[in-house]
């Protein structure tokens, strides 16, 4: 493939690529796996699954596994787990391939165990992601199964099951608690030379001026962890393909004018409240390939007067670590070292728990991760009155329904709508209780003017009544 390497095939990778064993040979079958086009099929192969992360073939392969051992116990020899496709079964067989699906997404839902200590039981949509594992690999493989909306029936009548056994607070699920401005402002007010686990603590140090510019960032923009840090210092890939901030996401502008590598005198030169950075976001969970909101660059700018200001925390970076020309696109924003060694998620986490065990409780601090801050952001948007669709686009949601997710309502707004609602009258009235024309009467009244003469501005007579 030209000017593109070729699509990576894993052992996993491979797994999924493995299909049902053909039943029959037709006319136009052929082996794309043999001839000189050999490798070009074998990338065409390979490249639906090019653009599907590592974890969600980890969990279909899961899924594969149950659902195989699933079908052999099925009858008394067990049934072949590559299904046939929905279109080409009769009413009777859609209904045995509904109830094989629907058994097995309760033989998950049975075997399955809490996923905390917290939980009283399972949940069940853990036990229906199974079968979309499932469905996925058949899909993969050219198999249509059966759709949905044919499995949801009994899909809530083992949510209606659950909760008689457990109660719907059994279903609820666990999200992290925001962290707004205030707890941010605290933590990083945080007097230096205060022990924060292991290290005693110095804004100036790499470790925390970064943890100070990743909070910060995350509360003015809503970043993602997986946006800021890899799972492992391993992970990092520099070049075009990497996936998490670089230094080179960041520009400045300075008098109008935006500089990609500026010098440290024109750093220097920023003015308060007229220049700032712009911060290009790398390719997230909602965006894999950067097509919706790399486009859209985020404007930040310079408060040095506000100690949570982003834009103040990356120019630090900046100015006691400074990179410039390729070097900037071959290092992390974020670094733990003064060989600017790239943050992992794992230390930002740790060090996020130390801090906020300083101001709040063991289990409020458990209730409260990186993601948060973006939680944070979506809450204090919507307490200040800004519409939905800002707030979509300034989190970067490609759905609405996240908004109700995480852009929960305060509980002092909530007291205050419903106080100004105690002051209003509900004069609304509903079509159906309009007060209508009774009908008995209303002919009376017509047959009561049939029988009167004519007169003045009549439009007809009895004899024009008596033809029409």
């Amino acid at each position: 493939m030209r000017d593109l390497p070729a699509p990576k095939v894993t052992a996993r990778r491979a797994s999924h690529l493995r299909g049902p064993p053909p039943s029959q040979r037709t006319v136009g079958a052929f082996d794309p796996l043999s001839g000189p086009l050999s490798d070009l099929f074998s990338s065409a192969l390979a490249l639906p699954l090019s653009g599907i992360p590592e974890g969600t073939l980890a969990k279909d392969d899961r899924a594969w596994d149950l659902w195989t051992a699933f079908c052999s116990l099925v009858g008394d020899t067990g049934i072949d787990p590559w299904r046939p496709s929905y279109p080409s079964l009769d009413a009777f067989e859609v209904k045995l391939e509904v109830l094989l699906h629907v058994a097995f997404v309760l033989h998950c839902y049975l075997a399955m165990k809490p996923r905390s200590s917290a939980d009283v039981a399972p949940k069940v949509s853990s036990a229906w992601q199974q079968g979309g594992g499932v469905r996925r690999i058949l899909e993969r493989h050219s198999i249509e199964p059966v759709p949905p909306r044919l499995l949801r029936p009994a899909l809530r009548g083992l949510l209606a099951l659950h909760c008689t056994a457990y109660g719907f607070r059994s279903l609820l699920p666990r999200r992290k608690e925001p962290i707004d401005m205030h707890l941010l402002l605290q933590m990083l007010a945080t007097t230096p030379g205060t022990k924060v686990g292991a290290l005693t603590l110095d804004w100036s140090n790499p470790l925390f001026t970064s943890l100070g510019a990743a909070f910060s960032l995350a509360a003015s923009t809503g970043c993602r962890a997986a946006e800021a840090m890899a799972p492992s210092v391993n992970d990092y890939r520099y070049g075009p393909s990497e996936k998490r901030y670089r230094r080179d996401n960041v520009s400045w502008r300075i008098s109008g004018c935006i500089y990609a590598d500026p010098t440290a005198q024109q750093l220097l030169e920023m003015v308060p409240g007229r220049d700032g950075c712009v911060v290009v976001p790398p390719p997230s969970k909602s965006d894999p390939f950067g097509l919706f909101f790399s486009s859209h660059p985020i404007h930040l700018l310079w408060e040095p007067n506000d100690h949570a200001n982003a834009c103040d925390w990356l120019l630090r970076i900046e100015l006691r670590f400074p990179l410039h020309g390729r070097s900037r696109s071959n290092y992390a924003l974020f670094f733990r070292d003064s060989a600017l060694t790239p943050m992992t998620q794992s230390t930002l986490d740790t060090y996020l728990e130390h801090l906020l065990l300083l101001y709040l409780s063991a289990e409020e601090a458990k209730k409260r991760s990186f993601h948060s801050f973006r939680i944070g952001l979506a809450c204090c948007l919507r307490a200040s009155g800004c519409p939905d669709p800002i707030i979509q686009a300034l989190c970067r949601w490609r759905s609405p329904e996240s908004i109700s997710i995480y852009g929960r309502l305060n509980a002092d707004a909530r007291a205050t709508y419903l106080k100004e609602a105690f002051t209003k009258r509900a004069s609304s009235v509903s079509s159906a209780n309009l007060p209508a024309v009774d009908i008995d009467d209303a002919l009376t009244a017509l047959a009561g003017a049939a029988r009167e003469p004519a007169g003045n501005g009549d439009l007809f007579g009895d004899d024009e009544l008596a033809t029409n």
